[in-house]
């Protein structure tokens, strides 16, 4: 048998088993109770500080504010009122203005 190739009594070895598996089970647990903390903490920070997509749609928010705006004045726009536009942007941008 498997047991006596080391010279160690069966019982001795399924006694400790039970108490093997309790220090397993503690051990578990414990890792669980750290992580559990760790997602809590960083659920705290992030209600606190947002997220980054939060971050990056909060510094873009007035741009798209300014864009949108501007979109019933273009949309009135015939389509060489529109080149007409392009031409004068190019324009514009060629006399080192910035846009």
């Amino acid at each position: 048998m498997f047991f006596s190739l080391f010279n160690v009594p069966q019982q001795i070895i399924f006694h400790q088993i039970p108490l093997i598996f309790n220090d397993l089970l503690n051990a578990f647990l414990e890792i669980s109770r750290r992580v559990h903390l760790i997602c809590t903490m960083l659920n705290i920070l992030k209600k606190i500080i947002g997220t980054k997509n939060e971050r990056e749609i909060n510094r873009i928010s007035s741009v798209v504010e300014k864009i949108n705006a501007l979109e019933p004045a273009i949309t009135a726009l015939t389509d060489a009122d529109l080149q007409a536009k392009t031409d004068e942007f190019r324009s514009r941008i060629a006399d080192g203005e910035t846009l």
